[in-house]
């Protein structure tokens, strides 16, 4: 698995990559935005692999921490898109839904995540998985 991130935002609501049809999307939510960062995965493996299997912790201005959650999009935010084949790629967010007054605080962020291999569903103990990896972003 190769995954690649391209920056991050802090939105109302997020859309995906084609809004030319009938689409699916992230509403706003009152009182929140949502913290991403975004880039793309893809599966490199010989398997079928479950992209929300990657655990995600966002700490915000080093103090404030949230779960967060993975979203792969192949263009219109189906549910079926977590699962990638083998040599197919997706856009993935990785998402944290924050307080507006801390979003408009936001000096700088790290997201911790963590996975096994392939994907294998390993319950929700980011510091139990065999991969772990640290993502800073600086406003």
């Amino acid at each position: 698995m190769t995954i690649k991130f391209n920056g991050y935002k802090v939105e109302d609501e997020i859309y995906p990559r084609d809004t030319s049809s009938v689409f699916m999307y992230y509403e706003d939510m009152e009182n929140y935005k949502y913290l991403y960062v975004y880039g793309t995965i893809k599966n490199t493996g010989n398997s079928q692999i479950d992209a929300s299997e990657i655990l995600i912790e966002f700490t915000v201005n080093e103090k404030y921490k949230y779960s967060g959650y993975s979203v792969a999009d192949k263009g219109v935010f189906r549910a079926s898109d977590k699962y990638l084949e083998p040599f197919e790629s997706a856009d993935l967010y990785f998402v944290a839904e924050i307080p507006d007054e801390l979003a408009n605080q936001l000096e700088k962020c790290s997201v911790v995540f963590g996975y096994e291999d392939n994907l294998e569903d390993v319950g929700h103990y980011i510091k139990l998985t065999k991969h772990q990896y640290c993502l800073k972003v600086l406003k």
